[in-house]
């Protein structure tokens, strides 16, 4: 198998047929919708050893917020309008960012919130590439490797 990843306004004409003709045929989708491409939507595309087709997945900007702390001993009322707050600024940074949606992972005893869904997440941490007077390497740092 061999996966790239390509805008969407940079698929090929029978990379679009296929979606299309898939989309006919296939009544679960698993969330991928024609509603949500875009063209600068980047999409990863899975081929066999043949070149052939396998599987198309769409990848959408996102961003996470997994944790928060409060003054101890603001009201409740102070906290609703704290998080209201925080809220609106961080959906205009998304809409300026090009950001298509944000997860807020909310601890067990924060009550329920309308429109809201649960879904199974796989948290994977992507390491950082080390940037030295710009060569960029994977490796530890000298300075890890010393102690």
């Amino acid at each position: 198998m061999l996966a790239r990843i390509v805008k969407y306004a940079d698929l090929s004409w029978k990379d679009l047929t296929n979606i299309k003709r898939w989309f006919q045929r296939e009544a679960t989708r698993e969330g991928f919708t024609l509603d949500s491409l875009n063209p600068s939507m980047k999409i990863a595309k899975a081929t066999n050893s043949v070149g052939q087709t396998i599987a198309f997945c769409p990848i959408e900007n996102c961003f996470v917020i997994g944790a928060f702390i409060q003054d101890p001993l603001a009201t409740s009322v102070e906290l609703g309008k704290a998080g209201d707050c925080i809220d609106a600024e961080v959906t205009r940074l998304a809409q300026r960012e090009g950001v298509t949606k944000c997860f807020i992972a909310l601890p067990d005893n924060v009550p329920t919130q309308p429109g809201e869904r649960s879904i199974r997440v796989i948290e994977r941490q992507i390491t950082r590439p080390i940037t030295t007077g710009g060569v960029i390497s994977n490796a530890q740092s000298t300075c890890a490797q010393l102690n």
